[in-house]
């Protein structure tokens, strides 16, 4: 088991990472590799450095306390957020890759363009990883014992003498864990502990008339009767014995945990009880044989695991020159129901909230060339609009935010353009599906707004645009949708295929492009979308209509349950099926 438990402070336009992976310090900067990781900030989750889709998690606030714990053999994780001034925490499982490598370490990054504003509190690092150079060792050998080649396995023969060796660590601080497999215990004459260290023998235990187990400087569990001695001194309580039987595995893991000065014993995974309390370091694991028969023991893993004190330096990478830190959804410039994720990043709403909403980039555009990209994450009811507008933002008492007479904005629903609160005739492709990328250029030298759609240029949107603008995205309507800033840059210049000429005269009469038009459509064929998807889930087909205004948005299924038209807002009076 892995674990990673921190506390992190952040401000708005910052990532932060927190995850696992091995690092590469061969030459010149570390390097991680094979980093699997969630975006706290985000609730994205990543395995072997590629986003695992259709996947989010609770996101954090700056100052809450995180714990992360990885289990190393099914490659499970679990996630948990202390939110400041709660005792309970909120929890999420899931699975990332098989197999992990057992030199991965706690990784905490920060995707910014300076760390300046970032700390990171380590508030305990618990590593549990095995120690591959774990051995009996050859010095601390007492009696006639045999240490196998590879160090693992300690035995003896049918000889009838004290015999003893130390496992090579030691414990000092922290929680340690062995296992080892008894091979061989012939007349129930072993004893499986802790030795102090360092462990001095002397002459009087070279015959087999005292018994190591009597040793002041041991705490030991006997196999025979499961009685146990500590510091030379037989304890009234006892535990359940070894109880080797030929041909029987028997696995004894040993829990030391010198914070609480216990050691647990477990035999085949059953908990067998505490064998000692008040342990003070240092201390080793020891097997110690006495009388005589044949004896042997396998050590099978050690691991330990430790809070340190260092603090995980936090890896500072710069995001794309295109978004940089200083630009960001501006948590200071909005209206209604919507949030600003915590790197500044992402907008959205809850399914319960509705109402007119608004938030605004921190960037002022005056004068030059700006592009910028949004994805749409989730858009369901398709309202959400993506645009400009001047200051001070007006907000529409009654009517929708797309009516406001401060902002140019392109609806996501059949991609409706507003100049100044009035409906173009021209139109764009819609872009409420998930995954799409609505990228805009505001030419304030030749007053344009353009826009792109997933990759397809759709041409010139509003002209005599004259800044300042801010960029802006809106909400209207009920229903989940959240929204990220992609990029974000100012340009030297900006070559596009649009027909300038073509845009202006299909703009409409004047300059701006302003031309109010009928959305009640009279024919079915004319108000057919540019997806066969239901507006509110994407799954189902949209063969309904519905009446009296004849829209063709929704399934079945959610025209049934909707009470007004998400496109013109008019209460829904009957469905008609279409075929």
């Amino acid at each position: 088991m892995h674990a990673c438990d921190l506390s992190v402070t952040f401000g708005i336009g910052c990532q932060v990472l927190v995850g696992f992976g091995q690092l590469r310090k061969s030459t010149g900067t570390p390097l991680a590799e094979n980093f699997d990781f969630i975006d706290i900030t985000r609730g994205e989750v990543y395995s072997n450095n590629k986003e695992i889709p259709n996947l989010r998690l609770p996101t954090c606030l700056s100052g809450d306390e995180i714990e992360l714990h990885i289990d190393m053999s099914s490659g499970n994780v679990q996630y948990l957020i202390y939110k400041s001034g709660k005792s309970s925490p909120i929890s999420s499982s899931l699975s990332l890759s098989d197999n992990i490598s057992h030199e991965i370490e706690p990784m905490v990054g920060v995707l910014c363009t300076k760390q300046e504003g970032v700390t990171i509190r380590i508030i305990g690092k618990a590593i549990s990883k095995p120690v591959e150079q774990v051995r009996f060792e050859e010095s601390t050998k007492y009696g006639p014992v045999v240490i196998s080649a590879n160090g693992r396995t300690v035995s003896r023969g049918n000889v009838a003498s004290n015999c003893c060796v130390l496992v090579n660590q030691v414990a000092t601080t922290g929680r340690h864990k062995w296992k080892f497999k008894v091979k061989s215990d012939v007349g129930s004459s072993t004893c499986l502990g802790l030795a102090k260290c360092p462990l001095k023998i002397s002459q009087e235990y070279s015959n087999s008339q005292k018994h190591l187990y009597q040793h002041e400087g041991l705490m030991l569990w006997r196999s025979y009767r499961g009685t146990l001695y500590k510091h030379g001194q037989q304890l009234r309580r006892t535990l359940e014995p070894i109880g080797w039987v030929e041909n029987q595995t028997i696995v004894v893991e040993f829990v030391l945990d010198m914070t609480k000065g216990t050691l647990e014993v477990f035999r085949n995974e059953r908990p067998l009880g505490i064998a000692f309390e008040d342990i003070k370091g240092p201390v080793q694991a020891a097997i110690v044989f006495y009388a005589g028969y044949e004896k042997a023991i396998e050590i099978l893993d050690y691991r330990v695991e430790g809070t340190l004190q260092e603090e995980i330096p936090p890896v500072v990478k710069s995001l794309p020159h295109s978004i940089a830190a200083k630009t960001f959804f501006d948590p200071s410039s909005i209206h209604g129901s919507i949030s600003v994720s915590n790197d500044g990043l992402t907008v959205f709403r809850t399914a319960e909230e509705s109402g007119n909403a608004y938030c605004l980039l921190n960037q002022v555009c005056t004068k030059g060339i700006y592009r910028w990209s949004f994805k749409i994450e989730i858009d369901k009811g398709a309202s959400t609009c993506v645009g400009i507008t001047s200051e001070p933002v007006v907000v529409p008492d009654s009517a929708n935010i797309y009516t406001s007479k401060s902002m140019f904005l392109c609806r996501s629903f059949r991609g409706a353009l507003y100049a100044n609160g009035r409906e173009m005739s021209k139109r764009f492709k819609e872009f409420w599906m998930a995954g799409t990328i609505v990228e805009l250029v505001l030419d304030l030298e030749n007053k344009v707004l353009q826009f792109s759609i997933s990759g397809v240029d759709q041409g010139i949107a509003f002209l005599n645009v004259k800044g300042p603008y801010r960029p802006v995205v809106a909400f209207y309507s009920r229903m989940e949708k959240r929204i990220t800033l992609q990029t974000f840059e100012q340009l030297e210049s900006f070559s596009s295929q649009v027909n300038l000429s073509r845009d202006v005269n299909n703009l409409g009469e004047n300059d701006t492009g302003e031309k109010k038009v009928n959305t009640q459509l009279d024919k079915f064929e004319n108000i057919s979308e540019q997806t066969d998807c239901c507006i509110v889930c994407s799954t189902r087909n949209n063969n309904v209509a519905i009446l009296p205004c004849k829209h063709v948005i929704y399934c079945p299924v959610h025209a049934e349950e909707a009470s007004e038209c998400l496109a013109c807002g008019t209460a829904i009076t009957g469905v008609w099926n279409i075929f």
